[in-house]
């Protein structure tokens, strides 16, 4: 179960948008040391752990879902996390082992956890992409988000808004 709450995402949900020898699957607190070595090494431990906890907590109230992708013996190579707020969820710390890039890991991360915003009936999903980043622009536009606004987050840091309506999807 990808959301341990009412109208949970079941993980074979997710699996039909993965690549072959990929499974998509949320978190478990057996994966935090190897996720932390594989993908966020660069962030103390500890900090890291208590990210894990927070969002296991969103997770008891309907304002979080963690997935991880899994290929195999070679073990977790991408992570995803999905953030509710009133009306719109938010795609967060997308990340896939530099290895497996262009295989289609994100794209099931993000399809999967679109899936779970929709079957919680969020109005929409949103990612934050910085403006330097037209990889990660054209990524989020071919699975359908449209620019919605320019932020300036701090002086000297703006992002790009994206947003995919869910409503009226099947």
């Amino acid at each position: 179960m990808v959301l341990g709450y009412n109208g949970p995402v079941h993980a074979t949900d997710s699996n039909h948008f993965a690549p072959v020898g990929i499974t998509v699957r949320p978190i478990g607190a057996a994966d935090l040391r190897p996720l932390h070595a594989a993908l966020f090494s660069t962030q103390p431990f500890a900090q890291f752990q208590a990210h894990y906890r927070q969002f296991g907590r969103w997770q008891t109230c309907r304002r979080a879902c963690w997935l991880v992708a899994v290929a195999g013996v070679h073990g977790l190579v991408g992570s995803g996390q999905l953030r509710c707020y009133p009306r719109r969820a938010e795609i967060a710390n997308l990340i896939v082992a530099a290895a497996w890039r262009g295989q289609g890991i994100g794209a099931a991360l993000v399809q999967s956890l679109v899936a779970a915003a929709q079957q919680l009936d969020w109005e929409a999903v949103e990612v934050l992409v910085a403006p330097t980043n037209g990889r990660a622009q054209t990524f989020y536009r071919r699975l359908g988000f449209t620019l919605t606004q320019t932020l300036q987050l701090t002086p000297g840091a703006p992002a790009l808004l994206l947003r995919k309506p869910l409503r009226g999807l099947s």
